[in-house]
């Protein structure tokens, strides 16, 4: 059998699952490679939220750093 006979072998279902599979392989390899592909943005959009979360917390983290230390004031001046 040569190499050509298999192309004349495929069905019409056969060449859109030899696509598939092929585009599967090379997403497959481009990720191993490294290759991200994010139309949406979705990445800058984590990073924005994770960012905005970050500066809540430290924000709120400040405030109770202060109330406790206004307590312990407090606390000093009533005995």
């Amino acid at each position: 059998m040569k190499p050509l006979d298999v192309f004349r072998t495929l069905t019409p279902p056969g060449w859109g699952l030899a696509a598939a599979l092929a585009l599967a392989a090379a997403l497959a390899l481009g990720q191993g490679l490294g290759l991200r592909w994010d139309p949406f943005g979705l990445a800058g959009r984590r990073l924005a939220a994770a960012q905005s979360r970050a500066a809540t917390a430290e924000a709120d983290a400040a405030a109770r750093r202060l109330e406790v230390e206004g307590a312990a004031d407090q606390a000093r001046r009533l005995e």
